[in-house]
C-alpha cells in the first residue's frame, strides 16, 4: 500500500513498493504550470523546469549526464498544465545517486547568465519545432478555455522567453518550491530505507511556505453554454476537434475515465469501429480528455479529407450522441484494466508513480490501495455512465474547431447537423 513519511523540513515522500521489478522511479512533483500562471508569465513554468536541468547540470560542474550515464539513470521532466514533474528512474543499488540528484531540483540558482542563455536558445527552438500556436489543439483551446490561462500554451512564445531571466528565475523560486506545492513519490522495487534515505537528502534543503494551489480551473467563458460553438481555421489540409465539456457535479472522476474509454478505449471502441473500420474515412485519432477538480473536458482530434469532413463529424457526433445507449455492452469491456488487468501497474515504476502519484495528490483521488483503485472503478454502473452521457453529449456543451480550406466549410451547416443528431428527442 502507499505509505507516506515527512521530511523534518515539511516536505511528504510518499512511496509504493513492487518488489518484483528491476527498477524504481523517483517523482518530484510541483503544483505550479500553465494553470498557476500570471498574464506577464506564458510559459515561465515550463522554462523554470528547463532551466532546474541547467542548474543542476551547473551545480555538477557539467558532469550531469556522465553521472546519470555511469550510474544507468535515466533523468527526465515535464511541464503540465497543472503540474510539473521531474523523475529519475535506475537499479536499486544506484537509489542514492538519484535521490541526490533529484533533490537538487531544490537548490538556489547558482548558473550564469550565459548557461541561461543557452537554455533559452534551446526552448526557442522547442517552440518553433513545437509550432503550438498554429496547431489544431491551440486553436480549439483558445474557444474551449476562454477566459482562462489554459487558453495560452504551455511553451509561450519566443517573445515571453526573452523576459525571463536570473532575476525572475531567483525571485519565482520560492514561491514555486513551497512545502505545501511539493511531494516526491518512490514508485518500484527500491531500498527498504529509501523513504528515509530521500528525507535526510530533502532536509538538507531550504524550502518555504505558501498558499497550496488547488487543482481548480476558472470557468471557461461560455462552459456548458456553448450553444454548438463551430470555429474554422483556415488551412491547407483539413482536421477536426471536438470537445464537450463535462461539469463535475454529481459525477466522480472514475465515471468521466470510463465514459472517454468506453468511446475510445481497447481495440473494439465505437468511435475506431465506425471511422476506420467500418467507414475507412481516417487511420486514427487522437484523445486529449483533461480532469481537473472543478471540471473535466472530452476531446477527440482527427484528420480528414476536406471532401469528407461533414461526413465524418455526422459519424463522429452519432457514436457521442449513442454512447448512452451503449454502456451495458462497453463498460464491461474497458473496466478491466482497472479490475482484473490492474496489477500491470506494478510491472512498471513510473507507472506507479503517475498512477498514484498524480491521480492521487494532484487530482485529489486519495487511494491508499490498489485495491481501493479496483473498487472505485468496479463499483460504477451502467446507469451512471449512460447519466453522465446524457448530461455531456449535448450541443450547449459541444464546440467543434475545424482546420481547413473556410471557403469549402459551411459552419451553419455543421451546426444544423450537430443540433439534430445531438438535440433529437432520442438523445435528449
Amino acid at each position: 500500500m502507499e505509505n507516506k513519511f515527512t521530511s523534518t523540513n515539511g516536505i511528504d515522500i510518499y512511496s509504493y513498493l513492487s518488489p518484483h521489478i528491476g527498477a524504481f522511479s523517483i517523482s518530484l512533483y510541483l503544483r505550479y504550470g500553465l494553470l498557476y500562471e500570471g498574464k506577464d508569465e506564458n510559459g515561465f513554468a515550463h522554462f523554470f523546469e528547463h532551466s532546474i536541468f541547467r542548474n543542476i547540470s551547473t551545480l555538477l560542474d557539467g558532469k550531469l549526464y556522465e553521472t546519470l550515464d555511469r550510474s544507468g539513470l535515466y533523468f527526465n521532466a515535464h511541464t503540465y498544465t497543472d503540474y510539473i514533474e521531474f523523475f529519475i528512474t535506475g537499479a536499486p543499488k544506484h537509489f542514492k545517486t538519484a535521490a541526490e540528484i533529484i533533490c537538487l531540483t531544490l537548490s538556489p540558482i547558482v548558473m550564469k547568465r550565459r548557461e541561461l542563455d543557452t537554455e533559452r536558445r534551446r526552448i526557442k527552438a522547442e517552440i518553433l519545432e513545437d509550432d503550438d500556436e498554429d496547431s489544431l489543439n491551440f486553436f480549439a483551446d483558445g474557444i474551449v478555455y476562454g477566459g482562462t490561462p489554459l487558453a495560452r500554451t504551455i511553451c509561450g512564445r519566443p517573445a515571453d522567453i526573452d523576459r525571463y531571466g536570473i532575476n525572475r528565475l531567483k525571485s519565482k523560486r520560492g514561491e514555486i518550491l513551497t512545502r505545501e506545492n511539493m511531494f516526491f513519490y518512490i514508485g518500484g522495487n527500491f531500498p527498504e530505507n529509501a523513504p528515509r534515505m530521500l528525507s535526510d537528502i530533502v532536509s538538507g534543503y531550504t524550502v518555504y511556505s505558501g498558499k497550496r494551489r488547488e487543482n481548480s480551473v476558472p470557468i471557461p467563458t461560455g462552459f456548458c453554454r456553448r450553444d454548438c460553438a463551430v470555429a474554422v481555421k483556415n488551412a491547407s489540409s483539413a482536421s477536426v476537434s471536438i470537445s464537450f465539456d463535462i461539469p463535475h457535479e454529481g459525477f466522480t472522476i472514475p465515471e468521466v475515465y470510463l465514459l472517454d474509454d468506453i468511446l475510445f478505449s481497447g481495440q473494439n471502441n465505437p468511435m475506431y469501429m465506425e471511422l476506420s473500420e467500418k467507414n475507412g474515412l481516417i487511420y486514427g485519432f487522437t484523445t486529449g480528455t483533461v480532469c481537473y477538480g472543478n471540471l473535466s473536458v472530452l476531446n477527440m482530434t482527427y484528420e480528414i479529407q476536406h471532401g469528407k469532413l461533414l461526413k465524418s463529424i455526422e459519424l463522429v457526433l452519432g457514436v457521442f450522441a449513442s454512447v448512452k445507449k451503449l454502456t451495458e455492452y462497453y463498460l464491461p469491456l474497458v473496466k478491466t484494466k482497472y479490475t482484473e488487468n490492474l496489477y500491470t501497474l506494478l510491472d512498471d515504476a513510473g507507472d506507479i508513480s503517475s498512477a498514484f502519484g498524480y491521480t492521487n495528490h494532484i487530482l485529489g483521488l486519495g487511494f491508499s490501495t490498489l485495491e481501493e483503485r479496483q473498487s472505485a472503478f468496479a463499483s460504477v454502473n451502467a446507469q451512471r455512465i449512460s447519466r453522465l452521457a446524457e448530461k455531456t453529449i449535448k450541443s450547449d456543451n459541444l464546440v467543434i474547431a475545424v482546420k481547413g480550406n473556410e471557403k469549402k466549410i459551411d459552419v451553419s451547416e455543421i451546426k444544423n447537423l450537430a443540433r439534430k443528431i445531438l438535440d433529437a428527442p432520442s438523445n435528449a
